[in-house]
């Protein structure tokens, strides 16, 4: 109670860029929390958009990764510049999300920490 529902807001990554709206939220059910937001991607078309998270246009989102800013009405990814999102692993099936899948989804974030930009690997000294 109180805490800010994400659908409807705009995801940017970590350049400000809109990669997209947050149309859903898909919870652990053995765990009552929030594991991943199913972001539709910016540009999607309407006929596309209603379609199922299988999809081109529409990629999952990692809870833990995201900050929902409620102040900004938005979400703000800092592992990933906004276009980036287009290449995020997509999953196969539109009602789960396999442990492969999984492990691609979190690792693509995760490394965007070092590699979103040429700005981080490069040497301190």
């Amino acid at each position: 109670d109180g805490d800010p529902d994400p659908r409807g807001m705009p995801v940017k990554g970590a350049d400000g860029a809109i990669a997209g709206t947050v149309v859903d939220a898909w919870i652990d059910i053995d765990e009552p929390q929030i594991r991943y937001l199913e972001v539709e991607l910016a540009g999607a078309s309407a006929d596309v958009a209603s379609a199922d998270v299988a999809s081109a246009d529409h990629v999952m989102l990692p809870f833990p990764i995201a900050v929902v800013r409620n102040r900004q009405r938005d979400v703000w990814v800092a592992s990933i510049l906004g276009s980036q999102f287009a290449n995020v692993p997509r999953i196969a099936n539109p009602d789960q999300v396999t442990l492969h899948e999984e492990e691609l989804i979190v690792a693509y974030y995760g490394g965007g920490r070092l590699y979103a930009n040429a700005k981080p690997s490069q040497p301190l000294v």
